[in-house]
């Protein structure tokens, strides 16, 4: 984790003809950090899951079961006494009438009503979840980034912070930077993903689990 103060000046320092009176690092420049971090989070979910994972119980309100708001993708749901409850097609909620059902839109999760499944109670969701929330470019939590994500891979956001400041200033920058710099970022891009995709050992589950 980093202070978003500190990710800017590092992308200031990448250039001697930077100026710094161009940007709000308070709105601006927070945003480019902010969207940085959700890639990584984004790239995780796609991966696995469980890299940035997090699990929530949910109460059945208004006859659904709503997602938390920080949930980027549910993997696994369980029932009060801890069975799997699966996921059905909404066109198809009798896909699978040997274990506990739902089925999923608008952001919630319903019944699929057939024996089995859940019609009320408390359903626990474990999920790839959202970077925590920057609110500010100093200060912890609020100017930090989340935690889980190490030190190590601070440079993607970083050279997210440069390219902005070049696209926005490329007069006084050689021709080809924005290019040159995206090239590099996309580079640290695919090896955070390789990093998220190597990092487990191999998981051995029984069919269907």
């Amino acid at each position: 984790m980093a202070l978003v103060s500190s990710l800017i000046d590092a992308a200031y320092n990448r250039s001697l003809k930077a100026r710094p009176a161009q940007f709000n690092e308070d709105v601006e420049l927070l945003a480019i950090v902010r969207r940085s971090l959700l890639e990584c989070f984004l790239i995780a979910a796609e991966e696995r899951p469980s890299f940035f994972g997090k699990s929530g119980t949910v109460s059945f309100s208004g006859g659904a079961w709503a997602k938390p708001s920080d949930a980027i993708a549910v993997y696994r749901i369980q029932n009060a006494t801890g069975d799997r409850v699966i996921e059905v097609p909404l066109h198809d909620k009798t896909a699978d009438l040997s274990q506990p059902a739902v089925y999923t839109m608008g952001g919630s999760f319903y019944s699929a009503g057939n024996p089995l499944d859940p019609t009320s109670g408390n359903l626990t969701l474990y999920y790839a979840r959202t970077p925590r929330a920057l609110t500010a470019t100093t200060g912890d939590p609020a100017g930090t980034t989340d935690p889980a994500l190490t030190s190590d891979w601070d440079e993607i956001h970083i050279l997210a912070l440069y390219i902005h400041m070049i696209g926005k200033d490329a007069a006084n920058h050689p021709p080809g930077e924005v290019e040159r710099q995206t090239a590099e970022r996309a580079t640290w891009m695919e090896n955070f993903r390789t990093y998220v995709r190597a990092s487990s050992t191999s998981t051995v589950a029984r069919m269907g689990n």
